[in-house]
């Protein structure tokens, strides 16, 4: 059987599957927000709705995970829309301007050339990267799509959720970036250095691959009685 979701998680019932994805969602959600320190606490009850439409946009990911649908366009839109769904002031679908990443000298492409942008993207992942070492493709995606801005906001959050999406199709741990890590990621995207994040990457799904492999324990000892 090839690499994908059941070889990490195993064919335990759904209730263990509901109890593993429950845990990652909060967890992946309240990282992601803390990428994003504009919003400051992620606890604080204005970024409620945000943590929400956190949860239920990675939720798409999965709903398409298990029903191993392609990632593609349309989906990453609706992604990106589901991660802004309750800031009135942010268009939805592909940003309408722009010029620059805020507060950096990041050019970023013409807002009438962003799906051609997103386009080339999914396809360099698709073909000249399929060789990669499978955290450095996900590296080069991550950097490049966020460098990209194709959304107003929340292209780190839906950047992260396309990273887990991956992974996880791939039999891969998924990753969350602690906040204690934040100044590392974010450079590491400012300077475009794939092979840093590569290897931050797989740091963090190893240790998210612990995680997993103590709940399966727990499962093992409910099932069996030891």
């Amino acid at each position: 059987m090839s690499d994908n979701i059941y070889t990490l998680l195993g064919e335990f019932n759904a209730e263990f599957y509901s109890q593993y994805f429950e845990l990652l969602i909060n967890r992946l959600t309240h990282s992601t927000l803390a990428l994003e320190p504009v919003f400051g606490d992620p606890n604080d009850s204005k970024n409620a709705l945000r943590l929400h439409d956190n949860m239920e946009a990675f939720k798409i990911l999965l709903t398409n995970l298990f029903a191993e649908e392609t990632l593609d366009i349309k989906t990453i839109i609706t992604v990106g829309d589901r991660v802004n769904e309750s800031v009135d002031f942010i268009s939805r679908g592909f940003r309408k301007s722009g010029d620059y990443i805020v507060d950096t000298n990041i050019k970023i492409p013409k807002a009438e050339d962003i799906e051609l942008e997103l386009e080339n993207l999914l396809i360099e992942y698709a073909t000249d990267w399929e060789d990669d070492e499978t955290f450095l493709r996900e590296a080069k995606f991550h950097i490049d799509f966020i460098r990209m801005q194709p959304f107003e906001d929340g292209n780190h959050r839906t950047a992260n959720h396309i990273l887990n999406y991956n992974l996880l199709k791939k039999g891969l741990a998924p990753v969350i970036i602690t906040e204690d890590l934040r100044e590392f990621y974010q450079s590491y995207i400012n300077e475009k250095d794939y092979e840093r994040l590569a290897n931050l990457f797989k740091i963090q799904s190893l240790k998210e691959k612990e995680i997993i492999d103590n709940l399966k324990k727990d499962q093992e000892k409910t099932i069996h009685g030891y």
